[in-house]
């Protein structure tokens, strides 16, 4: 990891605090990571330096991430959800009460209406 990247990462995480279990749980996903040598991460930068993707793939790129982050932690957001926010705002329903009834923020139920957020979701 960069030493830039490093001291990103440093600053968002000061004055944080963590309990036990939390760092006990940090340092064992650690441990079963996959460590990389320095010459294996230069021979991947290198490959795809210059490549670009097709919209296809960002597309495939962007639900993968947006299926794991409403899965794996458990977020109030699915792709079910935004399809039924913005049925509701299509028929007429106000924002503000859209934003109760899934408990979100006007701000988001907004963003998922008007498509700036969770663009890929059909």
């Amino acid at each position: 990891m960069p030493e830039e990247q490093k001291a990103r990462q440093s600053a968002a995480m000061t004055g944080r605090k963590l309990s036990d279990e939390h760092r006990a749980a940090l340092v064992e996903a650690a441990k079963r990571r996959p460590v990389q040598s320095e010459e294996t991460r230069r021979k991947r930068a290198d490959t795809l330096k210059g490549r670009k993707l097709s919209d296809e793939s960002k597309a495939k790129i962007s639900a993968s991430r947006s299926r794991y982050e409403s899965e794996k932690r458990g977020l109030a957001i699915t792709e079910d959800v935004v399809r039924e926010i913005r049925r509701a705002a299509e028929s007429g329903t106000p924002l503000t009460a859209l934003a109760e009834q899934f408990e979100l923020s006007y701000s988001q139920t907004w963003r998922i209406a008007r498509r700036r957020s969770w663009s890929h979701v059909e």
